[in-house]
């Protein structure tokens, strides 16, 4: 999708239709393409950090393991299994999910409480195994169950969840006459007042890091607008000035008028080039427009435009980097790609366009060259590559990973 890497071929001016290579339909990708992506969205990091938790899973087994419980080896050893595959089957819903889902902003609050009640269910009935070794133990993996719903869900959802599950770790306890009572209704908990802690400094977090950004921008706007101002205002003034001198001495001077306008000619260049350079750090376009526009044009081109995700998600910066990417990839599309669909994907990690055109050449034009340096300069990375390399018509993926 090169700005200049591709053959050309506008429609011709007389309006007639100029016969391009029929596109094939952009298909949804397989479960073995979406899984190598879950696997390639997951990072090492996130990995750790949702490993950490089996950390806590060290006191039901050291209870399995102790003199504490009467109960045979058989019933150990399955109660030791079963929460060694609590832990493993926690992370790896966390981390899978997180990657299919990593923005969750995206997704309506319904379909992460149905997510968060079919994983509870899953580790409920391993859980279940536990139970007969473990006794009111088994309530010291209530962090676990409410972990899933206060962080997935929104802060509204995630309260009342937790609250439930307190409220049954507390009538479970109640209930119970096991000399274990303190231990396993003490440790979860204070667990779980930790997570609401850490789950509302978080989301405070995120609130002042989104207002910081948007302040920044303001900022950024009112000092633009005042060089703006302070080189028009002077260079307007200075050129009125020296104008009047020429209209005075054109007729009585005319070596001193033809001076005058020489200075005013050097000085509107100057003025012009102190503008471009000043104007360039604000002369961003709207995410929303862009989008609007991209739609537009595309679809007089007869391509049609998808958009996935949430757009609004993005930080300010985010959002001019996203607008500069669709321009480029739109207008490549319309003049080189001969494509039928473009879908715009946005995620909290990247902003990708993939069309089902002919493809892109090796060499980069002077747009994604510009645009490329544009993303790197913010911290990110453009990434250019076949969206379907095993078709006759590749097409192009053009990605933006986050700054």
């Amino acid at each position: 999708m090169s700005s200049s890497g591709r053959p050309s071929s506008a429609p011709s001016r007389s309006g007639a239709p100029v016969a391009t290579p029929a596109a094939p339909k952009l298909e949804p990708m397989t479960k073995s393409e979406s899984g190598a992506v879950i696997r390639n969205r997951v990072t090492g990091s996130q990995f750790w950090f949702t490993a950490l938790w089996a950390v806590f899973l060290l006191f039901p087994i050291a209870v399995l393991l102790s003199p504490l419980i009467t109960v045979g080896p058989w019933l150990r050893a399955l109660g030791v299994v079963a929460v060694v595959v609590f832990g493993a089957e926690f992370i790896r819903s966390v981390t899978t999910t997180a990657a299919q889902h990593p923005n969750p902003g995206s997704v309506p609050p319904a379909r992460i409480l149905r997510w968060a009640l079919l994983v509870s269910l899953r580790l409920a009935v391993i859980a279940a195994f536990a139970y007969p070794a473990l006794d009111i133990g088994i309530l010291s993996l209530t962090p676990y169950f409410v972990a899933i719903g206060l962080f997935a869900l929104p802060l509204r959802w995630g309260i009342p969840w937790t609250a439930a599950f307190l409220a049954i770790m507390t009538i479970w306890s109640l209930l119970s006459s096991n000399q274990l009572f303190s231990a396993a209704f003490i440790g979860p908990g204070i667990a779980a007042v930790v997570l609401i802690v850490v789950r509302l400094v978080d989301d405070q977090s995120m609130r002042e890091q989104r207002v910081r950004q948007e302040l920044a921008a303001v900022h950024e706007r009112e000092a633009i607008s005042r060089d703006v101002h302070d080189i028009l205002g002077h260079s307007l003034t200075v050129i009125a000035l020296k104008t009047q001198l020429a209209r005075r001495t054109l007729r009585t001077d005319p070596e001193r008028a033809e001076a005058e306008l020489d200075a005013m000619l050097a000085l509107t260049q100057t003025a012009l080039d102190d503008v471009r350079s000043t104007v360039g750090r604000l002369r961003t376009p709207d995410l929303a427009a862009q989008l609007d526009t991209a739609r537009t044009a595309l679809e007089d081109a007869g391509v049609a435009f998808v958009v996935r995700g949430k757009p609004d998600a993005l930080s300010p910066e985010q959002r001019a980097l996203a607008a500069w990417l669709i321009r480029e990839a739109s207008t490549n599309i319309i003049r080189h790609a001969h494509a039928s669909e473009c879908t715009v994907t946005f995620t909290v990690q990247s902003v990708s366009v993939v069309d089902n055109g002919r493809g892109f050449a090796a060499d980069e034009g002077h747009g994604l060259t510009g645009l490329r340096r544009r993303i790197e300069e913010a911290g990110g990375e453009l990434l250019v590559a076949p969206a379907y390399p095993h078709r006759a018509q590749t097409g192009t993926r053009l990605e933006m990973v986050m700054p």
